[in-house]
């Protein structure tokens, strides 16, 4: 078993994973996050794939957040915030940290790990994402980055905390000098949103 994604509901009952179809620099802290690692004798997180369309997808919805225009529907039926990113924003705004419905990452390994992170599903939830402080101060910031492929170890880190598969699959980096986002985008939806860079190596 590579990964098991956890989704604790405020109901109290379980959700199921996404499936495979599917700043400000004041708050980009250095992270108490371990990078998850695995044990695998190829590469099941596949090469990099260079995809322009995803870039561009990557660099208008952070451009849309910024100036405030964007909207629930720039978002995949359910959008995940992964455990660096989560805990950075969530840091950063305390309303935010209220929205949503906590998830966790449980990855297993010689060092067990239940990394937090956070996922939105309601309309009305994605749209207070949108509207966080934290969340459009990052996007303004991210204006100055620069979009590329995920490389393989970036790659191998997302591979570690999403339960889907993605050979032959773009994943998108917004690279800053003081930041690196990964945004997964499938069909023109942004499902994933975390920071590879915000992890401990």
């Amino acid at each position: 078993m590579r990964w098991l994604l956890v989704l604790v509901l405020a109901c109290g009952k379980a959700a199921d994973p996404p499936k495979p179809k599917v700043v400000d620099a004041r708050i980009v802290d250095a992270m108490a996050i371990d990078a998850p690692t695995i044990d695998a004798p190829e590469s099941p997180w596949g090469a990099p794939v260079k995809d322009p369309a995803a870039e561009k997808l990557a660099m208008e919805a952070f451009a849309s957040i910024a100036g405030g225009k964007a909207k629930p529907e720039l978002f995949g039926d359910i959008v995940i915030v992964g455990p660096a990113l989560w805990k950075t924003l969530a840091g950063a705004d305390k309303k935010l940290a209220k929205v949503g419905t906590h998830s966790e990452a449980v990855i297993p390994g010689a060092k067990l790990q239940k990394l937090e992170m956070r996922t939105f599903i309601q309309p009305k939830d994605k749209q207070s994402l949108l509207a966080s402080t934290a969340v459009r101060g990052l996007a303004q910031h991210m204006m100055d980055a620069g979009p590329r492929p995920a490389n393989a170890a970036e790659r191998q880190l997302f591979y570690a905390l999403v339960p889907f598969e993605l050979v032959g699959k773009p994943v998108t980096i917004l690279e800053h000098p003081d930041i690196s986002l990964i945004v997964y985008a499938e069909d023109g939806k942004i499902l994933w949103l975390d920071a590879s860079s915000l992890y401990g190596q």
